[in-house]
């Protein structure tokens, strides 16, 4: 105010009334240390206590003692994150004199990746719920946002971020494990959204894999252009390997085991997950690896015993395929996870009967 007897100073307490309410607040200018009187500036408002406050709304500001009135203004966001000081201000502009779909831009660009609901969103934008719809599909069909759903939605800058972070995770993996054929979706998922849903995690990898900026290969998540090429060495391990594992059937040797047989510049670590993922291997634990002939018989041999005696128990099993009890279980204990059988007292049966 001109008449003011004082300057507001950045960080000073004051009284902030809103309607009916008076809340303790500190004041914080953007661009200046002190404002004069007559001045008008844009400024953060951090209020000491809660209270319901809408886009548009008008404020006054009273010194905090001597109680007397300083100025006044009109709240942009209601429910602004922390800004810093000396920040690119050109957005106060367009919340107050942009329309409202200039308005849900700049609020949906400034949520970046916090995935809040489209109400709040709505709400920081001065919106009604009812009307708020319309203005997102105008966004939507300008290319500067994407609806994930019914509650969420992403301005195009923050998808540009997570391609960018997808791409340097993807690139990170392939380095360190060239021979396999991409990321599982899971650990992608862990990598690039750590606090957000699963279901949320798959719409986005979804979205980056229909924009083409990465590659589903039958759950396993790759850079486009990344090929898992095999050496003629790492090719003649693969066939000596997938014999070996044939002959071993249903006892093979424990995976360390194996691994140390071999040279560490083979990599059989990576040889074996690459097989695992091309299905010539199936991992049934951390240290049991099957042939996936061996396991195909196996299955028929529990469907075998199921149709002439209506389950299969473990101890049967075990003699069957010729086996100790160890792999027996690790076997009917896949099947279990793979939702083939099921535990029904002390035998199994197929699931579903």
């Amino acid at each position: 105010m001109k008449h003011s007897r004082f300057q507001i100073e950045n960080g000073m307490r004051v009284h902030f009334y809103h309607g009916s309410r008076e809340l303790l607040a500190r004041l914080v200018l953007l661009d200046r240390d002190l404002l004069e009187k007559g001045d008008c500036a844009p400024a953060q408002i951090r209020l000491e206590e809660q209270t319901y406050i809408k886009q548009g709304d008008h404020f006054v500001i009273r010194f905090y003692s001597p109680l007397e009135t300083i100025g006044g203004g009109t709240v942009l966001d209601p429910i602004a994150h922390k800004r810093k000081r000396h920040s690119d201000l050109g957005d106060f502009d367009i919340m107050l004199k942009g329309d409202d779909t200039a308005r849900l831009d700049l609020v949906l660009k400034n949520n970046a990746l916090r995935f809040s609901p489209l109400k709040e969103i709505y709400y920081r934008a001065g919106i009604l719920t009812v009307d708020g719809p319309q203005h997102l599909q105008k966004l939507v069909e300008k290319g500067l946002a994407l609806k994930l759903n019914n509650q969420t939605a992403l301005h195009i800058s923050a998808l540009n971020l997570l391609a960018d972070k997808c791409k340097h995770i993807l690139q990170k993996f392939h380095h360190e494990l060239p021979l396999e054929q991409g990321m599982k979706r899971e650990s992608l998922r862990t990598r690039l959204l750590p606090r957000a849903s699963i279901q949320l995690s798959d719409w986005i990898i979804d979205e980056l894999v229909n924009l083409d900026y990465i590659e589903d290969r039958e759950g396993n998540i790759a850079l486009k252009e990344y090929s898992a090429a095999l050496s003629p060495r790492q090719q003649q391990l693969i066939a000596e390997l997938s014999d070996r594992y044939k002959t071993e059937t249903f006892s093979p040797s424990a995976t360390n085991d194996v691994i140390a047989e071999y040279e560490k510049k083979d990599k059989l670590d990576q040889i074996l997950s690459r097989m695992v993922n091309d299905g010539i291997l199936i991992r049934l634990t951390d240290q049991i690896l099957m042939h996936h002939e061996a396991v195909d018989k196996a299955f028929e041999q529990v469907e075998k015993d199921v149709a002439e005696r209506g389950s299969v128990t473990l101890a049967d099993f075990r003699d069957e395929i010729g086996t100790t009890r160890k792999f027996a279980v690790a076997i009917l204990e896949y099947f279990d996870r793979m939702k083939l059988t099921k535990l029904s007292g002390d035998a199994r049966v197929l699931l579903g009967n």
